[in-house]
Order: C-alpha cells, then structure tokens, then sequence
C-alpha cells in the first residue's frame, strides 16, 4: 500500500547497495567569484566555501579577484550563495553553469 513515490524511492537505495551498481547526485558545476587581497572578506568568505566544495576543475587569481570553476553537491547550493553574499556584502557571485555533471563512468548508464 506504498505510493509509487515511495516504492521508487526504496527501490533507487536497493540498487545504491549493490556492489557493481553506483548511485549517486549529480553535481552542479558554479562559477565563484570573491574578491580577494590581503586579510579581505573574499579570502575569508572563500575558506567558509572551500568545505562545501566537491571539487574545484579551476582557480584563477588576478587583480585581486578569486574565480573558480567548482562541483558542488545541490545541497550546498543555497549556502554557497549565501555565504558569498553575506560575507563579501554583494561584491562576490556565485553563478550556475550546469545543473547536473556526471563522472565520464556514469555517462555510460544513460
């Protein structure tokens, strides 16, 4: 008497614990940009961010301005953007380039 939801959901953590059967999120892909320099809000804002990060594909710093290219849970996201926000007072942004980013192996089971 379950709902389809719920079977579904049951179903998709059945398969997750098989050995030769990886689920798992996909990954967003953002662009973060703070500024930086010495003892800035920038630097601080982005060692807050650096733990809610999966995996950063790039960093580039010049002129005093961080931009990165990162994987982020969905999760994260919202506190990500929020952080960058608060602590650089608007002057930092968190942009969205990809909703979802499969591994090369994953690509495979689609």
């Amino acid at each position: 008497n379950k709902s389809a939801k719920q079977q579904a959901l049951e179903a998709i953590r059945a398969l997750g614990r098989l050995p030769n059967f990886p689920i798992s999120r996909a990954r967003m892909r953002l662009l973060v940009e703070v500024p930086t320099g010495e003892g800035s809000a920038g630097e601080r804002c982005w060692r807050d961010v650096l733990p809610l990060i999966s995996e950063i594909e790039s960093e580039e710093r010049e002129n005093e301005h961080l931009r990165a290219t990162v994987l982020v849970e969905p999760a994260n996201y919202k506190r990500i953007g929020e952080l960058v926000a608060r602590e650089t007072k608007g002057a930092g942004t968190v942009h969205t380039l990809s909703l979802k980013e499969l591994k090369e192996q994953e690509k495979g089971y689609l």
